[in-house]
């Protein structure tokens, strides 16, 4: 368990799109950056000495085109099976991001420059998840991926046994778009379906043990702060109370 890592793999500059290896037995790749990406995503697998076959697994947290672009690629050069919640493969398979409803001015901004609304190569998936899903064939024991729903429908997050969690885009860290500054600030993504679900997936996560948050803009966000976030978020804080003290 001690021996699980994340590294970081920053696909755009200061931290405003992440992807990510999970360093276990075998490495685990989780979203694969804009298209373009996989050539980044390899140097960084090859940094941490291991070849593109190496690679057990590809899991897609969701479908937005900055976690989708370049999944085909990455297929192609590690021959690993791409992975996906059931509610979200058809948008891979289409390299469609889908609906993206905003969230506020940023989004709406953002939605303007054509960047979110961009294409990905399609990409069928090998694996569709429907339930939790155990990472421990892939090289990652104890590691489960759980349906976190809210950012999109199909949202995933992978939970490692110490408490590290690759947690999408449920919520984000930074400013505007994330990453920028302020990257351990909790805060809203510029997108998302229901602020009700993410927080109740948020919770879900928390309660299971969730002590670091690795997000695809900004981070990595301690437990405190997205504890913080959800109560001072009134989208999310009006279903409940959440208390704000650290796990």
């Amino acid at each position: 368990m001690s021996s699980l890592r994340i590294v970081t793999v920053p696909i755009l500059p200061r931290g405003m799109v992440n992807s990510f290896i999970i360093v276990g037995e075998r490495p685990v790749v989780v979203d694969s950056g804009v298209p373009g990406s996989a050539p980044k995503i390899l140097a960084a697998l090859a940094r941490e000495g291991f070849a593109p076959r190496d690679a057990s697994l590809i899991l897609i947290t969701h479908r937005h085109v900055d976690h989708i672009g370049s999944a085909a690629a990455l297929k192609r050069a590690t021959d690993a099976p791409v992975a996906v919640h059931a509610l979200d493969a058809e948008w891979l398979s289409q390299g469609d991001g889908g609906p993206r409803p905003p969230t506020g001015w940023p989004g709406r901004l953002f939605d303007l420059t054509g960047f979110p609304g961009q294409r990905a190569e399609p990409c069928e998936p090998d694996l569709v998840i429907e339930r939790d899903f155990a990472l421990e064939r892939y090289g990652v024991p104890g590691g489960v991926v759980l349906h976190t729903p809210g950012h999109t429908s199909g949202s995933v997050s992978a939970l490692l046994p110490n408490g590290n969690v690759l947690a999408g885009d449920l919520v984000i860290g930074g400013v505007l778009i994330g990453g920028i500054v302020r990257l351990q600030h909790a805060r809203k993504p510029p997108f998302e379906d229901d602020p009700i679900t993410v927080r109740q997936s948020l919770i879900q996560l928390l309660d299971r043990g969730a002590s670091r948050f690795y997000v695809g803009h900004g981070g990595p966000l301690t437990a405190a702060a997205v504890r913080k976030y959800i109560a001072r978020e009134p989208r999310l804080a009006a279903s409940g109370t959440v208390s704000t003290s650290a796990t």
